[in-house]
């Protein structure tokens, strides 16, 4: 590894060497064989104290996806995904400057390259290795979620990676993971037995993805404490899970109509109530709080056999986990205090 970093130390002055190695990333780095067990820590650990020395952005790149490889293999993606976030949020910047200075007239035609690194030499290099940067961002976020998280609160990072997508297809990946809920608590209350839960969740992309997932954890057996309702598929929920790639049905269907809290009155649930719908392509972040807990009411179905398609539920990566975890169950008595306090909210 240490031979590696002094290789990617050196800058890249000369601009035809710069699209050289840009065209040829992996040349010269030494892809294996790869250390194992403590070896293997220890050199994403040396990675991790390099990356804030090396000023090329593209030589940063390769150490970046050198890192990638070492954690696609075993290595911990804690021991570099931190100082990989810090080293690649000035880069995504730069990139994002190169793709604003190119200007408009360019978008039709495939960019020159070299003229934009004698023009931008700085903003260049950034571009040129976007896509490695966020290849090993993708494969060390999707293992470490302290890491994660602190992405998802980054300013501006989401915004410079869809500006780059066109040049860097896997600046979509990151984003679109950076878009996913993690640690996210919400309690569900289902009308017709008023029975309820409370939820964790990670790893979910949308609304549609949380549905499924409720779906597949909360119906059962109701002497168990689970819900009535249509058994779910077995394979489309371990897709919704992660724990299977593909399967046969191409949609999943709504077992109940899943509504804001804001759809109770002191009547009962309000007829109807689509106004108060919970949108399945929305982020389950926009679900409404009850005394800063997002809640929603499992009520009737009234939009007759609501589907969604099976791509709303994939991985985005084999090694992002989802997660739904029950931490709690409401009672009849907690469930009667919480549309209480619906009635209550919504008189304000």
């Amino acid at each position: 590894m240490q031979r590696a970093i002094l290789a990617l130390s050196r800058e890249l002055d000369d601009v035809d060497a710069l699209l050289e190695t840009a065209a040829q990333p992996f040349a010269g780095l030494a892809l294996g064989p790869w250390p194992e067990g403590p070896a293997l820590a220890d050199a994403l650990g040396r990675g991790a104290l390099a990356l804030p020395t090396i000023r090329c952005d593209l030589q940063v790149a390769r150490l970046a996806v050198l890192c990638g490889s070492m954690v696609e293999r075993g290595g911990p993606a804690s021991a570099i995904a931190p100082a990989l976030l810090e080293r690649a949020r000035p880069l995504l910047a730069r990139a994002r400057e190169l793709v604003t200075l190119r200007g408009p007239e360019d978008d039709d035609a495939a960019p020159d390259m070299r003229d934009l690194c004698l023009r931008y030499p700085a903003q260049g290099r950034a571009l040129l290795g976007a896509e490695l940067t966020a290849l090993a961002l993708m494969t060390t976020l999707c293992r470490d979620k302290p890491t994660r998280i602190a992405a998802r609160r980054t300013p501006g990072l989401a915004e410079d990676l869809e500006a780059i997508e066109d040049d860097a297809r896997s600046a979509y990946y990151v984003r679109s993971l950076l878009e996913t809920v993690d640690d996210l608590e919400l309690e569900v209350i289902h009308v017709e037995t008023r029975r309820g839960f409370r939820l964790r969740v990670s790893g979910v992309r949308s609304s549609f993805h949380l549905f499924t997932l409720i779906q597949g954890a909360l119906i059962g057996d109701p002497a168990a404490g689970l819900l009535p309702g249509p058994a779910p598929d077995p394979e489309v929920v371990a897709v919704a899970r992660g724990e299977l790639r593909y399967c046969d049905a191409s949609s999943d269907t709504a077992a109940w109509h899943y509504a804001q809290w804001t759809a109770w009155t002191p009547e009962g649930l309000r007829p109807g109530a689509i106004d108060a719908s919970i949108w399945g392509e929305a982020s389950p972040l926009q679900i409404l709080p009850l005394r800063g807990v997002p809640t929603m009411l499992l009520a009737p179905k009234v939009l007759g056999a609501r589907s969604w398609d099976v791509s709303f539920l994939g991985a985005l990566h084999d090694a992002h986990r989802v997660e739904l975890e029950v931490t709690a169950r409401l009672d009849e008595a907690a469930v009667a205090e919480r549309l209480a306090a619906m009635v209550r909210a919504g008189a304000d």
